[in-house]
């Protein structure tokens, strides 16, 4: 019996599906993208051009933010955790960290990462342009002025909202701004849970609860 086009594709992707095969297509990948020839075909492919926007496009997408998300949180956490245990990862990133031109770009990163952050809270909740404390609304001087957890660094640990984010008290004050530039900056949530404060009524919020010259001039 001769078959028609459609039935010779139906029947293929029938024979695709199957376990022993997807097995064998498996290794056989595996060991072309382990092979010098594989590395630099793959090399080359991803450095086209259309190939890089398409991938831009579908990383932008819903789509492509869910399955990265479910990546990172699953396979893509295991796979990076062994990658950066590996000793030649190691050494490269120690070898990368010391690099002075590496250290500035760093340094730069950290500080225009933590303007935009106290311009986005000191936006919505002072209604300003310029980064100031949501107290005393201090905005002359930009090293004083810190991200305050609104409702308590450890008592956050227990709002579902944030854990759902991955969130954590054990943060470090570089890693809390980013996790809040990657999380779009919270604006997606009903509550604020972050402010900027400067030191003194972050300090005085600390001792008493909330700072006394709270709503008074000062």
């Amino acid at each position: 019996m001769v078959q028609t086009k459609e039935e010779r594709r139906k029947w293929y992707r029938e024979y695709r599906k199957r376990p022993e095969v997807k097995k064998r297509e498996k290794i056989s990948k595996d060991k072309y993208k382990k092979s010098a020839k594989g590395r630099e075909k793959i090399k080359e492919y991803s450095g086209r051009n259309y190939v890089k926007e398409n991938q831009r496009i579908y990383k932008a997408s819903d789509k492509g933010k869910e399955t990265t998300k479910k990546y990172n949180e699953g396979k893509g956490k295991e796979t990076r955790k062994k990658y950066n245990a590996t000793p030649e990862r190691k050494a490269a990133q120690k070898a990368h960290s010391v690099n002075p031109v590496n250290k500035k770009n760093a340094k730069n990163k950290r500080v225009n990462n933590r303007l935009k952050v106290l311009q986005v809270l000191s936006k919505r909740l002072s209604n300003s342009d310029i980064p100031c404390c949501n107290c005393c609304g201090l905005n002359s001087h930009i090293k004083f002025l810190d991200v305050d957890h609104i409702q308590g660094k450890k008592q956050m640990d227990s709002i579902k909202e944030l854990t759902d984010l991955d969130y954590s008290s054990e943060l470090n004050n570089i890693s809390i701004l980013k996790w809040i530039k990657d999380n779009n900056y919270l604006s997606d949530l009903q509550t604020e849970y972050f402010q900027v404060l400067c030191k003194n009524c972050n300090g005085a919020k600390s001792d008493y609860g909330k700072c006394p010259m709270e709503n008074k001039p000062h």
